[in-house]
Order: structure tokens, then C-alpha cells, then sequence
């Protein structure tokens, strides 16, 4: 028999692929990952594990003691089970399980590329729906040529880019799938998670009244905080005998639309509420404690506070500027807590150690972010009156850093990094899990 090209081992893959697609997008869409040997540790595979466990231990130690005293389930419970662990690998392919990541949709023909955008919320037969698949389809190509494209031949293929018929868009669906050219196959996967996320921020409710919540963010920005001389910023409340705030600066922060798009590529559990929450204010003040008064004033003090305490969103609140532990031991001790609350009332710059931070009280909640990053950072839900007559809670982010740590963030742990490494991060997803990208590995693996 003839060995086989490349080519047609790659045909084979696909065929193959094609076949079983659907029968693993059923065992991800019940979350486990149907690429991999490996499953992820449901109630059920852990029940399986503590059998199997039990069932080595209770060997392991009838087996020393062959002839002893029966083994009881306190020695059991006691008993070195290390050595039988195995440890749950978990990695961003298969740790984090998304539709979004499937190897192929395994569409070929045109009518079941037809049924699956309708399914979808886009039917190619009526007008406007091809008109707006072609639009998103549009901005997704010009996000990839920008932010995902290394080099000028990465850009996407002429090929790819016909997407006002449904010719055109079948084809790239189908090159998605190894039917066209193999070297495209990444390109034209990578563009349908694109365009399946814009679709998803073009969906999301919040996003229609975003300029509305900018707006009044814009009012609320000028209401309490002035610039009245050059190199001097205010809060102030308003509160009838108040003495404002100096801070160094208050910056509004609004998300750009590329921005929000690599962001919920970011990573799989990302959705649109999260993504749009970093629209706020960035408030730098001259030290950490005076951050920490803030933060008070604006929040939580009766006379002063301008945004809502109760919807602020707990999980998402970040605490990386001051010392953890003396921040608890102060605010746990009612003498120190008073003092601390009359320090921050009174305005005082007594730091009382509380910003000794090491790099342990930093939390590592996201991986592309640097460990010499420093910043309170508080989300929150903030009620809106939009034009549309909606009322709504819209997800705000005000950050509070001091003007060291701010130098620090700038230069050791600079935004631009992150966004770099961020935007590899999304690079990796969109290329790196394909029909292409797992034929490679077949052939990389040796036969048993």
C-alpha cells in the first residue's frame, strides 16, 4: 500500500474529526473536556478517587500487618495516602472548559452552517441578519490584523475576508474545518472566536446604555471633584462646612472596544458583566494611608460617601496596597479601630505601618498581572437612570492609588506589559487549539 501525503493524512483527521464532533461538543457542553484524556474533578471522578484510595490504603497497611490487629478507620484516616495522590493538572485548555475552545464545529455543508448561525440568533436568509454577520465578521478581521496579527503576513487571508454573501461566509467555517486550505485553518478558527465574541458584547444589554453610564460618570466626576489652581485637585462632597480632600489627580477610565473584545478572550469564564466593569475613576492621592481615607470618605462615612457600599461586589474588590494583616488587627481591636476611623476623619498622614506591604499580601488573581502592582481596586454596582427609561446597575471600578505605588505600577509593573501579555495570552487561544494544531500532535506522538 502506498504511503499517504501529508496532505491526505491531514484529509483523514479531518474526515475523522468531523464525525465526532458533535459527540464531543455534547461532553463539553456538559463540562468535560472531550479533546482530552483527561476529565475534570466532578463529584463523580473524586467519589471514584476516595474509593480507589481507600481501597490502596486499606492494602497498603493490611499488608505491613499481615498477621496484627485489624485495621480500624481511625489508623485509616491517619494513614500516609501521599504516595497514591496523583495531582489534577490544570492548565488553561484544560482547566477551564469553554465552547468556545472546541477543536472544530465540524460544519461543512452550507446548510448546516446556515442552521447553526440561526440557532444562534442569525438567519443568512434574511437581509439584515447577513448584514449584520458581515459586520461582525468585519470588525473581527480588523481586531485580528491588529492585535492578534505578529507580522504583516499573519494578517488575515484575502480569502477569508468575502464575507457579504453567504459563500463567502460559509467558507470561512469551512476552512474552520480543514476543508479548504490546511495552512488557514488557525486563521479562519481564530476568526470565528473573535466574531463570536463581538457578537456576544453586540448582545449584551448593558452595553446599549454604556455611553449613559459614561456620561453621568462624566457629571458625577465634575460635581465632586475640581481643579480650582494649577497642580491641585479636590474632593469635595458638598457637605455644608466641609474642608475638601486634596488628592494628586481623579481620572475617568472608559474601555475601548478592542479592549473589551481582548478582554473576554482573555479567558474562557470572562462574560460582557465583567468586561464592562472597568469603566471608573482612577484616584491618586500623595500617600497610602490618605488612599485608605478615601476610600472612607467616598464609600462608607455617612456625612461624605458618594457611591453605593452595599452593591460593591466583594469577589472582585482587590486590597494590594496596604498590610493585610495589620489593616485586620487594627480594624478587629475597637481601640485601634476608633483611632484608625478618627485618623482617617481628621485627615491625618499617620501611616500607623499600615502600608508595610510585602509580596506576600499581593493577590495573584490575575496571572498576567505583576506581583509590584499596587492599588485598591473596588467594583461595584452603580444604579442608572438611562435615557431609554431603563433602570439599571451598572458594574463601576474605582481605583485608589497613592502616588509611590503609582510610580512602581508605572514602571516595574507598567499597564502597557499587561496588555502585552494579556493580548499573547488571547493569541494562544485563538491559534493554539485547532484541527491543524492537533494533527501536528498526532504526528508528533510515537505510536505505542
Amino acid at each position: 500500500m502506498a504511503k499517504q501525503s501529508k496532505q491526505e493524512q491531514f484529509h483523514g483527521f479531518v474526515d475523522a474529526q468531523e464525525v465526532v464532533a458533535p459527540f464531543r461538543h455534547t461532553l463539553r457542553g456538559l463540562g468535560i473536556d472531550g479533546n482530552s484524556q483527561e476529565k475534570p474533578p466532578n463529584s463523580a471522578v473524586l467519589e471514584l478517587l476516595v474509593n480507589q484510595l481507600c481501597e490502596k490504603v486499606q492494602r497498603a497497611v493490611a499488608g505491613q500487618q499481615a498477621d496484627g490487629p485489624q485495621v480500624d478507620f481511625r489508623t485509616l484516616l491517619g494513614a500516609d495516602i501521599s504516595a497514591f495522590l496523583q495531582p489534577f493538572v490544570m492548565d488553561d485548555r484544560k482547566g477551564a472548559i469553554s465552547m468556545l475552545d472546541v477543536v472544530t464545529l465540524g460544519l461543512t455543508d452550507t446548510p448546516d452552517i446556515k442552521r447553526f448561525l440561526k440557532r444562534h440568533g442569525s438567519d443568512l436568509e434574511e437581509p439584515k441578519d447577513l448584514k449584520y454577520v458581515h459586520t461582525v465578521l468585519q470588525e473581527a478581521i480588523a481586531f485580528f490584523d491588529e492585535i492578534i496579527a505578529a507580522k504583516p503576513q499573519d494578517k488575515i487571508h484575502p480569502s477569508l475576508k468575502i464575507t457579504k454573501n453567504i459563500d463567502g461566509i460559509a467558507k470561512i467555517f469551512q476552512t474552520a474545518a480543514g476543508k479548504h486550505q490546511r495552512q488557514l485553518v488557525p486563521q479562519a478558527c481564530g476568526l470565528l472566536r473573535v466574531a463570536a465574541a463581538i457578537d456576544f458584547l453586540n448582545r449584551d444589554p448593558l452595553l446599549s446604555v454604556l455611553p449613559d453610564a459614561e456620561e453621568a460618570l462624566q457629571e458625577l466626576h465634575d460635581k465632586h471633584f475640581s481643579t480650582p489652581s494649577k497642580g491641585k485637585t479636590f474632593f469635595k462632597t458638598g457637605t455644608p462646612g466641609e474642608v475638601p480632600m486634596e488628592i494628586v489627580r481623579c481620572e475617568l477610565r472608559t474601555k475601548e472596544r478592542k479592549r473589551m473584545i481582548a478582554k473576554l478572550l482573555h479567558k474562557p469564564q470572562n462574560n460582557t458583566k465583567e468586561v464592562v466593569d472597568h469603566i471608573g475613576m482612577r484616584i491618586t492621592t500623595k500617600s497610602a494611608f490618605e488612599a485608605l481615607q478615601f476610600l472612607y470618605l467616598a464609600f462608607f462615612k455617612p456625612g461624605t460617601a458618594i457611591f453605593p457600599s452595599m452593591t460593591i461586589r466583594i469577589g472582585e474588590t482587590k486590597q494590594l496596597l496596604f498590610n493585610e494583616a495589620k489593616l485586620i488587627e487594627a480594624l478587629r481591636n475597637q481601640r485601634k479601630a476608633r483611632d484608625l476611623v478618627n485618623e482617617l476623619a481628621t485627615q491625618t498622614n499617620d501611616q500607623s505601618e499600615l502600608t508595610t506591604v510585602g509580596e506576600d499580601t499581593a493577590l495573584e488573581v490575575n496571572k498576567h498581572s505583576s506581583r509590584k502592582y499596587r492599588a485598591i481596586q473596588v467594583t461595584f454596582d452603580w444604579p442608572l437612570d438611562a435615557k431609554n427609561g431603563q433602570r439599571v446597575h451598572f458594574p463601576v471600578e474605582i481605583q485608589i492609588v497613592d502616588q509611590a505605588s503609582r510610580a512602581v505600577n508605572e514602571n516595574a509593573a507598567s499597564h502597557v506589559d499587561y496588555v502585552q501579555r494579556q493580548t499573547q495570552s488571547v493569541r494562544n487561544r485563538l491559534m493554539g487549539n485547532n484541527l491543524l494544531a492537533r494533527f501536528s500532535e498526532t504526528e508528533n506522538t510515537p505510536e505505542s
